[in-house]
Order: structure tokens, then sequence, then C-alpha cells
């Protein structure tokens, strides 16, 4: 959720560090319950082993993207204050970025339209600097 301290800095997470958890333990649970609760249908070896086989695959064909997604999905955080825009990466350090005002070359805000219900909107940051590459800038030259 985005918060403006006391300072008047914007904190913005992406995403929430619960969703990643919340994945994680979703998945380990397919994976484990049904695993757990169908392996008698498997083995010993019968003739509705394979029956049960595919059904442990179908939940761990769920599962295992589910923990994947928790694990090594975008924990990005952004702090927007007064003359710059700080970006971490919470699991690579070496992936921080400080912009500054001569840094930035310009924002564009784009309208997402929705099928359903109201339409989201994205912004996004050009860099001046072609080498900054992040997941939310774009340089014209890597569009």
């Amino acid at each position: 959720m985005d918060e403006i301290d006391g300072d008047g800095l914007l904190q913005h997470d992406i995403p929430a560090p619960a969703l990643r958890v919340g994945l994680v333990a979703i998945g380990a649970f397919v994976v484990s319950i049904a695993t757990w609760e169908l392996y008698r249908g498997v083995w010993p070896l019968n003739a509705t082993s394979p029956f049960f086989l595919c059904l442990i695959l179908g939940a761990w064909s769920v599962g295992v993207p589910a923990i994947w997604g928790g694990l090594t999905g975008p924990a990005i955080h952004w702090t927007v204050g007064s003359g710059r825009i700080e970006i971490v990466e919470a699991f690579s350090q070496a992936r921080h970025h400080l912009f500054g005002p001569d840094q930035i070359e310009r924002f564009e805000t784009r309208k997402c339209p929705a099928m359903e219900g109201a339409s989201n909107w994205r912004v996004t940051m050009t860099a001046r600097d072609a080498t900054l590459r992040h997941p939310r800038l774009r340089h014209p030259q890597h569009r």
C-alpha cells in the first residue's frame, strides 16, 4: 500500500510481501495435501494408478508455479521524494537505482482499458541513461 511518511516521502511496494508469502503457502499446501492424500491410489501399482497420478500431477502443475511465483516474483520498493526517486529490489542490492531530476527524461501516463469495470492507469518513467534497465523504467531505444 502507498504511504506518505511524516517527511513527505511516498513509499510504494510492488507487490506486498504478504502476497508473496501467501502464494508460497497456498502452493505448498496444494502440493503436499494432494500428494499425501492421493499417493495411496498410485502405490502399490494397480489399475487406477494412472488416474490418481494424473490428479497428483495436476495439483503439482498448480502448486509449483504458485510457489515459484511467490519466490521469484518482483519485490520492488519505490521511494519518491522531493527531487529524487529511489528504486530498490528486495533480493538484489545490485539493483538499486537512485534518480535525480537530471536523470529523468519524462513521465508518461497511459490508460489501460479494462473489459469490465474501471480502466487502469500506468505511469512509465523514461531515464536518460540507456544502461539503466528496470521492469517499470523504459528507455525509448528499448521499447
